[in-house]
């Protein structure tokens, strides 16, 4: 055998080699964590136990990726050249590690959660037209030179540690009772500092190491969760589609139907209801709304099937859930064949037309819209006319838009050109996506400058419905004319720790519905459960119209319908939940947790009783399975006629 290339000096020489890399990529995880904390205003009393405690996952990845490299480097010792490459490998994981973490920071700041697979399928794995636009719109000098001085910065922190650690005392670093110190150390760090950071119980994502994070998301993925494999007692009722439900009249209750001609279609993006000001909003934002209330039937407790736009663009226009998957039925199967609101309306006569403040070209809108009977399609490239283009931090279509009162005056123009033809409008807004857009006059309505923002956008969106409305009336369509008014999801705010929409807490889910006639509707409010996808089904009723055996939704105005309403998120986690009555169940998969709130007493979800309601935990688990399992199955049938699923899903019938 050959004697060791390494000797015991030449060891401890390696074994600094690999410890100082690890140190400085220690260090500058602990500083992108110190900025974080510093810009939420963490207390100095709490600055250095979170800072300390809550870098768990950062330690526990970088000494891992040390120990990693230790072992291969011991392995291949005896080979001076293998073991100068492990050292250098090692130093380019490094430099690796640090830049995916400063992107990682970066894209956490813009999303509010880590970057995640789940996330990379819905960029279309970066190729996505707004991934591709957000690339190029970070791609620039400045950013090349960040790169740079990180890639510098940690190969010269890495240096300074190696070069510190052989003038104190090289003897001591590598040395039995140095190892025998550093592991007792982390012996007593690693389990009090994971204790801390799970008991915290913060968002997802929260005190995650970004590389950890996306490598636990990457194993996930393909595994299915428990839920959508289950057995289930629960049956599926709920949502069974028109043609296979027993027969039911329609309640005698709801209003008659006078002679409405006409249908408008109005979504507020990202609003939630509790921002407005019919459904117990406190800011002064939603005037139009609120003076239409009188007008209108309001409908308290209605909720998102998934807090993401396209999924409720499908809900609305299809009366059926979304795939329970982060895959979007929009973009993988955007020109399925399956009835929708427009073109039931198409059939009947209707002039019908779609009208967005963003571009249609995110997740491909443009082609699912294509397909669903549309007479006219416009988007914010062409609504904006001479304006300029409102743009998104980070320039991705799906944050570009034109100013919403713009899109109401194309849809009003639109009206005037139908003469005495029938005519359903759809018009979605944009200002209240993030960032949340302002143009003109900004009042100030909160110390947080986010929804600062928001609420002004709010503002702007409530103009662009008055604009609508007025409109109607000063043509005397008013009577005839149907005027719903729907957001597609919530914004959260730091409720529950959580920004944006990435969650199933009420702030996300539920949102206000209105229907506006003055004829038909006087102030009644209606506290019954449901969801965008009850939206169609009541639009027809109203209209004297049957709904298509495909939908899965029910009129608000049905006597058999179940006081239920499910919704779920699948990019941080996969979060599902349901509420039935005043109880809301919600299941968090990634971390198996459990929440159960009553509604009534505790309106803003801030008391889990699922430690007290363990009977209902097991019930709402099996209820959700039944849920996901049924969905994705009749999801496949309607993709895929005539396959195995299809058979499937008639067998459990």
């Amino acid at each position: 055998m050959s004697a060791p290339i390494y000797g015991r000096s030449a060891c401890r020489g390696a074994f600094i080699g690999l410890a100082a890399p690890g140190g400085a990529l220690l260090i500058f995880h602990l500083a992108l964590r110190s900025y974080s904390l510093l810009k939420i205003s963490t207390p100095p009393v709490h600055f250095f136990p979170r800072l300390f405690l809550g870098s768990f996952y950062d330690v526990l990845y970088c000494v891992a990726l040390t120990l990693l490299f230790g072992l291969l480097f011991w392995i291949v010792r005896r080979r001076l050249g293998s073991a100068k490459l492990v050292q250098h490998a090692f130093l380019g994981v490094v430099i690796f590690s640090v830049l995916a973490a400063a992107i990682g920071f970066e894209f956490a700041e813009i999303a509010r959660t880590p970057f995640s697979y789940q996330w990379l399928y819905y960029s279309d794995f970066l190729l996505s037209l707004d991934a591709r636009e957000a690339i190029q719109a970070n791609l620039s000098w400045m950013s090349a030179l960040v790169a740079i001085l990180l890639v510098a910065s940690a190969v010269g922190l890495s240096f300074a540690l190696q070069k510190a650690m052989r003038l104190l005392q090289p003897q001591a670093f590598g040395s039995r009772r140095f190892v025998l110190i550093a592991t007792g150390c982390l012996a007593i760090y690693l389990p009090a500092a994971g204790w801390y950071v799970e008991s915290r119980h913060m968002p997802e994502g929260t005190y995650d190491n970004a590389v950890l994070y996306f490598l636990k998301s990457c194993l996930i993925a393909p595994k299915t969760p428990a839920i959508f494999t289950m057995k289930t007692s629960v049956g599926n009722s709920d949502f069974l589609p028109v043609a296979d439900r027993p027969f039911a009249q329609p309640d005698v209750s709801r209003p008659s139907t006078p002679q409405i001609r006409n249908v408008i279609l109005f979504v507020m993006e990202s609003v939630g209801a509790e921002y407005t000001q019919p459904f117990g909003g406190k800011y002064p934002v939603t005037p139009t709304l609120n003076r239409y209330r009188t007008k209108a039937a309001s409908f308290a407790n209605i909720y998102a099937s998934a807090p993401m736009t396209v999924n409720s663009l499908w809900s609305l226009e299809c009366s059926i859930y979304p795939w329970i998957s982060p895959k979007l039925i929009v973009r993988e199967a955007p020109q399925i064949h399956v009835p929708s609101l427009s073109s039931e309306l198409r059939k009947r006569g209707y002039q019908t037309a779609f009208f967005n403040s963003s571009d249609n070209r995110y997740q491909s809108s443009d082609l699912f819209l294509s397909a669903r009977g549309f007479n006219l399609v416009q988007d914010c490239r062409t609504l904006s006319g001479n304006q300029p283009i409102l743009r998104g931090s980070s320039r991705t279509v799906g944050e570009n838009g034109c100013d919403d009162r713009l899109t109401a005056d194309a849809l009003n123009r639109w009206i005037d050109a139908q003469g005495d033809q029938s005519f359903f409008g759809m018009l979605w807004t944009v200002m209240t996506h993030y960032p949340y857009f302002t143009k003109g006059k900004v009042a100030t309505y909160s110390e947080n400058p986010d929804l600062d923002r928001y609420l002004n956008a709010l503002r702007i969106g409530d103009e662009a419905l008055g604009k609508v409305l007025t409109h109607l009336e000063e043509r005397g369509l008013m009577d005839s004319t149907l005027v719903i008014v729907i957001g597609d999801h919530g914004e959260a705010f730091g409720r529950h720790g959580c920004w944006n929409h990435e969650n199933v807490y009420d702030e996300t889910v539920r949102v206000p519905l209105m229907l506006i006639n003055p004829r038909l509707f006087h102030g009644e409010s209606y506290s019954q459960l449901g969801g965008s996808v009850d939206v169609a089904p009541t639009i027809l009723e109203l209209l004297g119209q049957t709904s298509p055996s495909a939908w899965q939704g029910r009129s608000l105005f049905s006597k058999d319908r179940p006081n239920r309403a499910y919704f779920f998120e699948p990019l941080t986690g996969y979060w599902f939940g349901y509420r039935e009555n005043d109880l809301v169940c919600l299941y968090l998969v990634s971390r198996n947790k459990y929440e159960i709130y009553d509604m009534a007493k505790d309106p803003l979800q801030m008391n889990n009783l699922a430690d007290q309601r363990p009977e209902l935990v097991r019930l709402g688990t099996e209820r959700l399975a039944s849920w996901v399992q049924f969905q994705n199955t009749y999801i496949e049938r309607l993709m895929f006629p005539g396959t195995r699923a299809a058979a499937t899903l008639q067998a459990t019938r």
